[in-house]
């Protein structure tokens, strides 16, 4: 394991076996939680937490209408509250107890976590949701093109 990067991107570790395997972690400054994305897609990505969870975060949030492709879910852990989210479109949310759960048959190499304050998740999770539904575009010459979660 080796961090790669410093910056705005707060970190970014990327561990890789020696069958090839890989899977980098972005954490950034400004988000709560880290981006994780792998070379080979996996059927299940799990977050397990120490604390059992007090709230359905998605009834708490039940507001966020969540931009068309994207998949999350949220738990509440007092008074945080856990979003997993991701891109893939065949994408389930499982959530139960300490444990929040993405599956998708055709596999998953994308999801963020994040761990935001229970009184502003409700802005932070429409921020994030409404950033990964528009990724920044990055102008490179006259080629623009939309930032790659594949590595």
């Amino acid at each position: 394991m080796r961090v790669l990067e410093t910056g705005p991107l707060l970190a970014r570790v990327q561990v890789e076996s020696r069958e090839g395997f890989a899977v980098r972690y972005d954490c950034y400054g400004m988000l709560p939680g880290c981006e994780v994305s792998l070379n080979v897609p996996v059927p299940t990505i799990a977050a397990h937490w120490r604390e059992e969870a007090t709230t359905d975060g998605e009834r708490a949030l039940s507001a966020i209408t969540a931009p068309q492709g994207i998949v999350w879910g949220a738990q509440g852990l007092g008074d945080r509250v856990a979003v997993l989210t991701t891109t893939a479109r065949d994408a389930v949310y499982r959530g139960n107890g300490a444990e929040q759960e993405l599956s998708a048959p055709g596999g998953l190499s994308y999801a963020i976590l994040g761990l935001v304050p229970a009184e502003t998740a409700a802005g932070a999770v429409t921020s994030l949701l409404a950033g990964i539904a528009a990724p920044p575009r990055v102008t490179v010459g006259a080629i623009e093109e939309r930032r790659v979660v594949e590595f």
